[in-house]
């Protein structure tokens, strides 16, 4: 019975830890997606397996992360098509490093009120390049398109942005000749694509949803095997997570690769992950020293920095100076320059109680 319910509860999790999606991103770290959470979060409820499968490939080919809106899984006029935003192209550009001036596109309208009139014109420089490379994309060639009709103006956001629009078909056409290298095999942004005439779906936000996991058996108590057999299937669907969370040196480091890991959120083992990194976080924390705050230490930090005599010193501070007195205060932080007027008030504490005795003895 043990054994058919740890098989059930195998069967059950198999969706989500069998298929990975890895690959190194621009800064070489691994990244590790799910295709499960991926295709329910990302993909058009629609897509088929065959359709998925190419969609998979392509991301591991061309190291896209869905999670951080690198590649939209769409479906256009029927058919499965990834999409890139412009931006990155502009991420894996400057990733190479091989650009020496920033891509700039700028809009030239020959009249404003006459869009067949704009050009829009990109520029960038790549190492060993003398001069700067400019591409032109003219509204007349961009804001058109080719139907069965013949040609005819594009619609949807050329109609609410047109020269956004024309200044990214300029901006993805320049990267692609100057970087063909490190751009060209990008898939198509959707500028380049969408038209009024599409039935497009692209899931470009998830949904709040998690995956499902169904059929998971009961709360009973497990056996020491049972147990065994989650414990493995939990280490398996963690995969890398502590290995990967503990070879962060810094925290800076480790903060700045918790922001690109949404697919935690939705991950079934999200809770031991965020103790993992709260651990960690916790580990690459600097500690501050507390103060000493026993009398005689204090007494003692001062004295080493003074070279007064230890007689003198207890007799001059009382215990609230030792928390207000700022020349005191300026001594027990190491402050050597207030090293001078502490012995002035000694001296002259100490003046002052041999005035004090003599007076007495006088007196007597």
């Amino acid at each position: 019975m043990q054994q058919a319910k740890t098989t059930e509860y195998k069967d059950a999790l198999d969706q989500i830890v069998e298929n990975t999606i890895e690959f190194q991103d621009d800064n070489g770290n691994m990244v590790i997606l799910y295709e499960d959470i991926i295709r329910r979060a990302y993909a058009p409820a629609d897509i088929t397996e065959k359709e998925w499968k190419e969609f998979v490939f392509i991301v591991e080919k061309q190291r896209l992360d869905p999670t951080l809106y690198e590649v939209y899984c769409a479906k256009i006029q029927g058919k499965m098509m990834p999409i890139v935003s412009y931006r990155t192209y502009l991420k894996r550009a400057l990733a190479s490093k091989k650009l020496v001036k920033h891509p700039n596109v700028k809009l030239i309208k020959g009249d404003e009120q006459n869009k067949d009139t704009w050009v829009a014109v990109f520029t960038t420089k790549r190492e060993g390049m003398d001069d700067d490379f400019v591409w032109e994309v003219p509204y007349t060639e961009a804001g058109y398109m080719l139907t069965r009709d013949g040609r005819k103006p594009r619609g949807g956001m050329w109609n609410v942005q047109p020269g956004f629009q024309l200044k990214v078909r300029a901006f993805v056409q320049g990267l692609r000749i100057i970087c063909a290298d490190i751009v060209g095999a990008l898939p198509h942004v959707i500028e380049e694509i969408q038209s009024e005439d599409s039935e497009d779906t692209i899931r470009d936000k998830p949904e709040t949803r998690s995956p499902e996991i169904k059929n998971l058996p009961k709360n009973e108590p497990d056996d020491p095997e049972t147990k065994l057999e989650k414990d493995e299937i939990k280490t398996k669907a963690l995969n890398g997570y502590p290995i990967k969370i503990n070879s962060f040196d810094t925290l800076e480091a480790l903060e700045a690769w918790i922001k690109t890991q949404k697919i935690i959120e939705r991950h079934p083992y999200k809770d031991d992950i965020l103790a993992m990194i709260e651990t960690r976080r916790q580990a690459l924390t600097p500690k501050v020293e507390e103060p000493a705050i026993n009398r005689a230490d204090k007494i003692s930090k001062i004295i080493a920095l003074t070279n007064e005599k230890r007689a003198d010193v207890e007799s001059y501070i009382n215990d609230d100076m030792l928390a207000t007195d700022p020349v005191i205060v300026e001594l027990l932080a190491g402050n050597a320059d207030a090293v001078p007027q502490f012995k002035r008030d000694l001296g002259a504490y100490l003046a002052s109680v041999n005035d004090a005795t003599e007076y007495d003895q006088q007196s007597e």
